[in-house]
């Protein structure tokens, strides 16, 4: 169980990595754009996780993506100017 877990966080970071270098490399450099693609398509190794800690780690990805998302709403940078 142990050695699963470690495997499933080594593919999660390396494949993010991965995706993000070679996509700022011939797709685009802006990360607004890049790193969530890249997140997705590294979210994709939890298949390999067993259920009950697949979903502590949703519960945990929620509540860090509202965080991100309120904090996101707190700053003029994302509100269009007039």
């Amino acid at each position: 169980d142990s050695s699963r877990f470690g495997l499933f966080l080594m593919c999660l970071n390396s494949l993010y990595k991965i995706v993000l270098c070679l996509m700022r490399r011939f797709v685009s450099h802006n990360d607004r754009i890049n790193a969530p693609i890249a997140g997705f398509i590294a979210a994709c190794t939890s298949i390999f996780e067993v259920e009950s800690r697949r979903q502590l780690f949703t519960v945990l990805m929620m509540s860090r993506f509202l965080a991100m998302g309120i904090k996101a709403g707190e700053t003029n940078e994302y509100i269009p100017k007039i």
